[in-house]
């Protein structure tokens, strides 16, 4: 399953976007996951400033 998502300058999932998906009831339960991590901001190179940035996100599901 591909998402597109924004990670914000405060690290927090934004605006996610399902770009395969694998049905209703799954793509749901994947982009409420999703909105729950946290990553670490894109930082701007020359003035350290913390940047949004929309970014692809693979998710593989596993049949445990």
């Amino acid at each position: 399953m591909i998402l597109q998502v924004v990670i914000g300058t405060d690290g927090k999932v934004h605006d996610i976007f399902v770009q395969q998906g694998l049905g209703r009831e799954i793509n749901q339960r994947v982009i409420d996951a999703v909105a729950d991590w946290q990553f670490e901001p894109a930082i701007r190179e020359k003035t350290g400033e913390a940047l949004a940035v929309r970014v692809p996100v693979e998710v593989s599901l596993r049949n445990e």
